[in-house]
C-alpha cells in the first residue's frame, strides 16, 4: 500500500511533521539572520532602509526605492520590529524566517491533504525546501524584494481555489510583490482544465472571475505606486511622470534574443544554477557570503538528479497502469517549479550567480516528484528506498548547514563593507561617496549615522543633496589613492 495517509491517522502526527518542518526550515536559515553580515549586500540594505523610514515615519514606500515593481511588503513586515528594537539585519530579516517556516508547514500539511501521503513521508517529500542546502537557506531570507514569498504565494493560490475572487486578489498581490508568483496561477489554470475540462461550463466562469480579481488587484496595484515615495524620504512622490506598470517595468528587463539566449541560459543552468541550489557545486572563498570554500559534490549531485529521474519515471508508469486518480497537488507544485526553469532559460542576461534566485521555485520541482512517487508506489521496498535516500539527502544538507554554523560560531562573518562602516564611524566622518554594492550596506548598518551616497543607480536621493553639502566627506573607492587609507580591498579617500 503506498504511503497514504488513512482517515484513522490521528491529528497529532500530523501536527508534529508540520511543528518539525517549520522546526527544520527556521533552524536551516538562522545562522543568516543572526549573523548580521552573513548573505547580506545592498540591495537588502535598500530594504532595511525602507522599513528604517517607515518606522521613523520619513516615507511610505510602495515599491522597492528607485524602481516600480516589487511591493515593499518586506519593509513594512520589518518596520514594527525597527520601532522596537531599532534597525538592524537580525530585524529585517526575522519576519522571512517566519514565512520559512510557514511554509514549510503548510507544505507538508498540503501534501498531506492533497497530495495523500503520510505526515512523515510528507516531512521527507518537503526536504528540498525544508533542509536546503547552506546557498539556498541564505537567499530565502535575504531582503530582496521576494525570495521565499512567492512560495508562499503559490501555496495560498493552490489553498484559496475554491474561492474564485479571493484566488485571483492573492495571484494578483502576490504577482505585485514578485512577479514570480504568476508561475503559480498559470500553473493552477492549467492543472483545473486538465481536471475539469468535462465541466467546462463551470470551469469557464470560475477562470474569469480569477483573472478579472487578478487583473483589479494588479490595476489597482500600479496605480498606488504613483503616491508612493520612489526615491526614498524628502523627495517628491511624483519624481517619474509617467511611470510604467510593474509588469511593463518587469517586461522590459526581457527584450533580446531569447533564441540566442535560451542555449548559453541552459548550459548555465545545468552547470552552475541547479548543482548551486542543491548544494552540490564547489563554492569559492566567502561565495554568496556564505563562508569559507566548500568541495564540489558531483556523486551527491548524479545521484540526485538520477533518483529525480528515476522515481519521476517509475511514479508515471504505476500511475499509467493502475489508471488510479491523480493527485494534482504534485502536479502543480511541479508546473510551477517547471515554469521556474524554463522563464530563467528564456530570460535575458540571467547568467549572474547572484540571480540564483530566478530559479529558487524549481525546488519544488523534487518536491513533487518524491511526493507523486510515495503517493503512488506500491512496492514497499521502493518506497522505503526513497525514503531512506531522501533522509539521507537531508542528513547531508543538514551537516552542511552544520559545518557553516561552526564556521560563524569560531570566527563571526564580516565584509568589506562591514569593515569599511566601523572605520567611517571610529574616524567620525559622516558623509561619504561609494560605489552601489558598499554605500547603502554602510549607511543601513551604520544606521544613517554616516551616509553614504551611491554613484549609480539611483535610488535614494536625499543622500546626494547631503553629501554634497556637507563641510567634510570622503569616498569609498577600490584602488589606491594618495594618503588614502586601506580597509580590506576598499580605500577610504580624502
Amino acid at each position: 500500500m503506498p504511503f497514504a495517509a488513512r482517515a484513522s491517522l490521528p491529528p497529532v502526527s500530523l501536527v508534529a511533521a508540520a511543528m518539525a518542518a517549520a522546526l527544520l526550515a527556521a533552524g536551516r536559515s538562522a545562522a543568516f539572520v543572526v549573523w548580521p553580515h552573513a548573505a547580506f549586500d545592498a540591495d537588502q540594505a535598500i530594504v532595511g532602509l525602507m522599513a528604517k523610514h517607515v518606522a521613523e515615519g520619513r516615507a511610505l514606500p510602495v515599491t522597492f526605492y528607485g524602481q516600480t515593481y516589487m511591493l515593499a511588503v518586506e519593509a513594512y513586515l520589518a518596520a514594527p520590529l525597527f520601532a522596537l528594537g531599532g534597525a538592524s539585519v537580525p530585524l529585517l530579516k526575522l519576519p522571512l524566517l517566519g514565512i520559512n517556516a510557514a511554509v514549510a508547514a503548510l507544505l507538508v500539511i498540503l501534501l498531506v491533504r492533497q497530495a495523500g501521503l503520510r505526515p512523515g513521508a510528507a516531512l521527507a517529500a518537503s526536504g528540498f525546501f525544508t533542509l536546503c542546502t547552506p546557498i539556498t537557506g541564505a537567499s530565502l531570507v535575504a531582503a530582496m524584494g521576494g525570495s521565499v514569498e512567492p512560495f508562499l504565494y503559490v501555496l495560498l493560490i493552490w489553498m484559496t481555489r475554491g474561492r474564485p475572487l479571493l484566488c485571483g486578489a492573492v495571484a494578483g498581490l502576490g504577482v505585485l510583490h514578485r512577479e514570480f508568483s504568476l508561475y503559480g496561477l498559470t500553473a493552477l489554470l492549467v492543472v483545473e482544465a486538465l481536471s475539469g475540462w468535462r465541466a467546462w461550463r463551470t470551469l469557464l466562469p470560475r477562470a474569469l472571475a480569477v483573472l478579472a480579481a487578478f487583473a483589479l488587484v494588479l490595476a489597482l496595484g500600479n496605480a498606488a505606486i504613483r503616491f508612493g515615495d520612489l526615491f526614498g524620504p524628502e523627495m517628491p512622490r511624483f519624481e517619474l511622470p509617467a511611470q510604467p506598470s510593474s509588469v511593463a517595468a518587469v517586461a522590459a528587463r526581457a527584450r533580446c534574443d531569447v533564441t540566442s539566449e535560451i542555449g548559453p541560459n541552459l548550459a548555465w543552468l545545468v552547470s552552475h544554477n541547479l548543482p548551486t541550489l542543491a548544494g552540490t557545486r564547489e563554492r569559492g572563498l566567502d561565495e554568496y557570503y556564505v563562508g569559507q570554500p566548500a568541495p564540489a559534490a558531483p556523486v551527491v549531485w548524479a545521484a540526485l538528479a538520477m533518483g529525480i529521474l528515476l522515481a519521476g519515471g517509475r511514479a508515471a508508469l504505476v500511475t499509467w497502469r493502475s489508471r488510479a486518480p491523480v493527485r494534482w497537488f504534485p502536479t502543480y507544485l511541479a508546473l510551477v517549479g517547471a515554469q521556474a526553469i524554463a522563464g530563467y532559460t528564456a530570460g535575458c542576461g540571467v547568467r549572474d550567480p547572484t540571480l540564483i534566485r530566478y530559479t529558487l521555485l524549481a525546488l519544488l520541482v523534487p518536491v513533487a516528484v518524491a511526493a507523486w512517487h510515495l503517493g503512488v508506489e506500491p512496492v514497499r521496498a521502493l518506497r522505503r528506498s526513497t525514503l531512506v535516500l531522501l533522509v539521507a539527502w537531508m542528513a547531508w544538507s543538514g551537516a552542511r548547514h552544520l559545518a557553516v554554523i561552526g564556521e560563524y560560531l569560531e570566527r563571526a562573518p564580516e565584509t568589506p563593507q562591514s569593515r569599511v562602516a566601523a572605520e567611517l564611524e571610529r574616524r567620525g566622518i559622516q558623509y561619504a561617496r561609494a560605489g552601489y554594492w558598499v554605500a547603502h550596506y554602510v549607511t543601513f548598518v551604520t544606521r544613517e549615522r554616516v551616509r553614504v551616497a551611491s554613484d549609480y543607480p539611483a535610488r535614494i536621493l536625499i543622500y546626494d543633496s547631503e553629501v554634497s553639502r556637507a563641510g567634510r566627506s570622503v569616498n569609498i573607492v577600490p584602488d589606491p589613492c594618495p594618503n588614502g587609507a586601506q580597509v580590506g580591498p576598499l580605500w577610504i579617500c580624502e
